[in-house]
């Protein structure tokens, strides 16, 4: 299929199920003899472990494998795992691995799916993969895991990316040199380009990307994210993103001219209709009366008891605060009764915490104001009777005096008691008005359930028919004021027309002799000016805003006494979040050759590929490199990648050039079986060259990492140019930049 079929082809429908997918674990025959290693695959993403019990017949045997995926590593680990790190994660940070207390669960259950969790040390020896250019710190803590916990006798470790290269070159089909290429490896975390000259990596000269399939992963779910209401956004985990990015999205080998014909689509390519548990948002059973009332029974007294807990400590605080107020209040009293010296009295205000006398009358003076306020609120306060009373006359004692027989100051005093008298009656008014409307709502709420349980159909098909009318007044509104598009049309309205009169009434007069506003009800005309007449058959007000109030009001009456039911229910059963995914498809691999789409400032695949490559100086090492570009690792498995990189690097080659690009076999499993195959046996560590040359000891080989110390590293200027026995480095002018 071509590029323009592949994209304006008709969009693809596909419903996703929740299915526990089970793990690829393969259970052990016969126990393996103690000089068989056990293989472990390390992966940031996956861990491979198994024992060489034989070689694999074929590339699809692979013996004895147990899977672990660590984003559901723990649904597997056992409840003592779980009850000493509840929240068990990867142990891998980047591509290395930090948190050794997860490794060690992770380990643990490797060795009892391999059968040797019984056993009180690990007698065989281990082959462990490791990250390119591992650091010291890492591998010592692995060392010491290994050798102090599970008394393994022997340790040896290796590049996964290497192990996957020297597997399929020992396959006839593949035609891959074992002595010369380089290695295009995407894992889940970072990505390296590994060049290989004779037999032996070169990993000073390799490249480090700092991307991979997770960063692919947290591209996809931010663009589709946005589709999926928050509260459904849990449908979007990561084993569901990285299983929409394998089905469906691939690298495009002309990204420009498919972006524009993706874009150019009417419809979206992908239609994805997600599972979700909607078991909160369907609505519950009704509670039978009684069940209802055995409820509400145990609601209230759990209020009541938090109620009586809270007072509780209220009148501890409040009792606390009277006896310290009293105590204040004595030791100022034999103050001013001189039964203690001044002396005294400070002593004793010091050891309060007081810093002065002022700073002491300061905090008295607000606790009485704070006690006396709780003892108003309690119907305790000495101020209540005819003290209070008198208190409130005396306060505005000047509101019925005469202005001529005040002075200046007491006028002001006059318009200040006015202003307060008028705003104190207004919160009284505005009490008695909100008791009156509580009295009035609790009525109304009894008369509703009294009709209700009278004829509760009649009562619902009321409510109904008030809604349906409301709603018609309401659009038949909308229609008018559509209708009405010119001023002739609008000034037409009757409404319109009311309030013109209401306005030229006003202005009748001089402003000078008008008496607007001397009666309180004059200011009743706003209100007319801002609303809507009434309607000719009394159906209430024309008003949008209080028909709106009245729909809500009628709706919540509805949904009260008759939930939803029947049609309305099942749709809303039958909801799943559906996401379009159009563009998404080229743009989420597109990041692995263009990784400035999510931000990171780096060259993509292809320019590391061609960067490697040019640092050798002769054209006859470029070339015999070129024929074996190997790629590996579960980020190059996109349709298309190979074919990308192919055009890309053609495109920067000269048209001479013989270039050939090789996809592992099995791109995820061939590094446990390059591993399996290996023999190392001269290349251990075992447990007594740990103890005695320490944790930072490394036997190099082929497939590892170099042990190079700072101390021993040369300088720039002693590195020669070209080194005949390994890969052409660069000049040691480039050195120095």
């Amino acid at each position: 299929m071509g590029v323009a079929e592949e994209v304006r082809r008709a969009p693809i429908y596909t419903s996703f199920r929740d299915e526990v997918v089970p793990f690829d674990i393969r259970a052990v025959g016969r126990r393996p003899a103690a000089s068989t290693p056990v293989v472990i695959d390390n992966g940031s993403f996956e861990l491979r472990a198994g024992t060489r019990q034989k070689m694999p017949d074929s590339a699809g045997d692979m013996p004895s494998v147990s899977v672990i995926n660590y984003d559901r590593v723990g649904d597997q680990l056992y409840p003592e795992d779980w009850t000493r790190d509840k929240y068990l994660k990867s142990p891998f940070e980047s591509n290395v691995v930090c948190n050794f207390t997860n490794m060690e669960s992770v380990l643990d259950y490797t060795f009892a799916r391999l059968g040797l969790a019984n056993e009180s040390s690990v007698s065989h020896p281990i082959i462990m993969t490791e990250a390119v250019a591992c650091p010291e710190y890492s591998r010592s803590n692995m060392y010491e895991l290994l050798f102090e916990t599970y008394n393994v006798p022997n340790i040896a470790f290796g590049i996964d990316s290497l192990f996957s290269y020297a597997f399929n070159a020992s396959l006839p089909d593949q035609k891959l040199d074992p002595d010369v290429g380089v290695v295009v490896s995407s894992s889940y975390d970072v990505s390296h380009i590994i060049p290989i000259w004779d037999g032996s990596a070169h990993v000073s000269q390799s490249i480090r990307l700092s991307f991979g399939g997770f960063h692919l992963l947290e591209y996809l779910y931010k663009s589709i994210a946005m589709q999926v209401p928050f509260e459904n956004q849990a449908a979007l985990f990561s084993l569901r993103c990285q299983e929409i990015m394998n089905r469906y999205c691939y690298v495009s080998v002309d990204f420009q001219d498919e972006l524009e014909l993706y874009c150019s689509r009417t419809d979206p390519a992908v239609i994805l209709t997600l599972p979700v548990d909607l078991s909160h948002s369907i609505q519950k059973p009704k509670l039978s009366e009684e069940e209802q009332r055995e409820r509400d029974a145990k609601a209230h007294a759990q209020t009541e008891k938090l109620k009586a807990m809270a007072k509780e400590r209220r009148d501890e605080a409040f009792a606390a605060q009277q006896a310290t107020l009293t105590s204040y209040t004595a030791l100022i009293e034999s103050k001013q009764s001189e039964r203690i010296s001044k002396a005294q009295f400070m002593e004793a205000i010091t050891s309060g915490g007081f810093e002065d006398e002022a700073d002491f009358m300061s905090s008295y003076t607000a606790l009485k104001k704070k006690v006396d306020a709780q003892l108003k609120k309690r119907g305790e306060s000495e101020t209540d009777g005819p003290a209070a009373d008198d208190a409130s006359s005396k306060a505005y004692d000047l509101i019925d005096v005469p202005d001529e027989d005040l002075n200046e100051e007491d006028r002001k005093r006059k318009r200040i008691q006015r202003m307060l008298k008028a705003s104190a009656d207004a919160r009284i008014k505005k009490k008695e008005e909100k008791l009156l409307q509580e009295q009035q709502e609790a009525e109304d709420r009894e008369a509703m359930l009294h009709a209700f349980n009278a004829d509760p159909e009649g009562f619902i098909a009321g409510i109904r028919a008030q809604l349906e009318t409301v709603q018609q007044r309401r659009a038949s509104r909308t229609s008018d004021v559509g209708a009405g598009s010119t001023m002739s049309g609008r000034r037409s309205n009757a409404a319109n027309r009311q309030r013109a009169a209401m306005i030229a009434s006003m202005g009748t007069g001089t402003m000078e002799g008008s008496t607007f506003g001397a009666d309180d009800n004059d200011w009743d005309v706003y209100r007319v000016v801002g609303t809507a007449p009434t309607d000719e058959a009394g159906g209430g007000s024309l008003s949008d805003s209080e028909d709106a109030e009245q729909v809500r009001r009628l709706e919540s009456i509805l949904n009260e006494l008759a939930p939803s039911t029947g049609e309305s229910a099942e749709l809303k059963r039958d909801f799943h979040p559906v996401v379009h995914i159009n563009a998404q498809r080229i743009r989420v691999p597109e990041v692995l050759f263009q990784p400035s789409i999510i931000g990171i400032d780096q060259c993509g695949i292809s320019e590391a590929v061609m960067a490697v490559l040019s640092r050798s100086s002769c054209a006859a090492y470029r070339e015999q490199m070129c024929r074996n570009v190997f790629t590996c690792g579960g980020t190059t498995l996109f349709r298309g990648f190979r074919q990308r990189l192919y055009d890309s690097m053609r495109s920067m080659l000269p048209v001479s050039s013989d270039l050939r690009v090789v996809k592992a076999r099995d791109a995820s499993c061939d590094a446990w079986r390059g591993a399996a195959q290996w023999d190392a046996s001269d290349f251990y560590v075992s447990r007594a060259a740990y103890q005695e040359c320490g944790a930072m000891y490394l036997n190099e080989h082929r497939y590892g990492n170099r042990n190079v110390l700072y101390k021993d590293a040369p300088s720039t200027a002693a590195v020669p140019p070209i080194a005949t026995d390994g890969l052409p480095g660069p000049s040691p002018a480039k050195r120095r930049r």
